[in-house]
């Protein structure tokens, strides 16, 4: 079977993380790293015991020759950094949120078309041990006939929970659930109705959403 080598972009905690698990797969090697601060890189390298080590994105694009190119860095570079590596015809792992709205998502998914690559969104939590083990089991009937799922955020600010950790969220409720056929949200902040003008004001959702197989209902709270 192929190993496919990848590149991690970023190395703090999450891209170490991602660095030492891909290292310590047998299907995948670290080929690169790149990191503006080069005490994290080099910590990270020393670990990994890995010269290939980039400050420039492009650069260690070129000498290594990736499959895959890892972005764990903070949400709001994903899509810039995404667009960069797609440039290079270079398929991408990217922690969620994919980008800050649907303009720079949709501008990631052109890019990827047009390049003819692939465009992984970072949901772990769908591979994690207890996730396999709760799927096992309501596989194999031993938890009953799911007519319900209650799901709850970390509380991020202005929506932002919904499109950072609300993500983890849905995508688990498609796992269990199948994908929605609509939604119907109701917002408030502060016990109110909420409005354009309260948008990056802390506030909660509530979104009934109705899966494609009924009669299952989700609910997802982001407060």
């Amino acid at each position: 079977m192929k190993t496919y080598r990848v590149a991690i972009l970023g190395c703090r905690s999450r891209g170490s993380s991602a660095a030492r698990v891909y290292h310590a797969h047998p299907r995948t090697e670290v080929v690169g790293l790149c990191d503006l601060l080069e005490d994290r890189l080099n910590t990270l390298g020393d670990e990994l015991d890995l010269e290939a080590r980039f400050t420039d994105l492009d650069e260690m694009i070129r000498q290594t020759e990736p499959d895959i190119v890892a972005i764990p860095t903070a949400p709001a570079l994903h899509a810039p950094l995404a667009l960069m590596v797609l440039e290079h015809g270079v398929n991408i792992e990217v922690e969620k949120p994919m980008g800050m709205n649907l303009i720079e998502t949709d501008a990631v998914m052109s890019k990827a078309a047009e390049k003819g690559v692939q465009v992984a969104v970072h949901h772990q939590w769908r591979l994690s041990a207890w996730t396999q083990a709760i799927n096992q089991a309501y596989q194999a009937g031993k938890i009953g006939e799911l007519r319900y799922i209650y799901a709850s955020g970390k509380g991020y600010y202005g929506g932002f929970g919904l499109m950072e950790i609300g993500t983890h969220l849905l995508t688990h409720m498609i796992k269990f659930g199948g994908h929605c056929q609509s939604v119907v949200a109701h917002a408030t902040t502060r016990g109110r109705p909420i409005t354009p003008q309260d948008f990056c004001l802390p506030h909660a959702e509530m979104a009934p959403l109705r899966a494609t197989t009924s009669p299952r209902r989700y609910s997802l709270a982001m407060r």
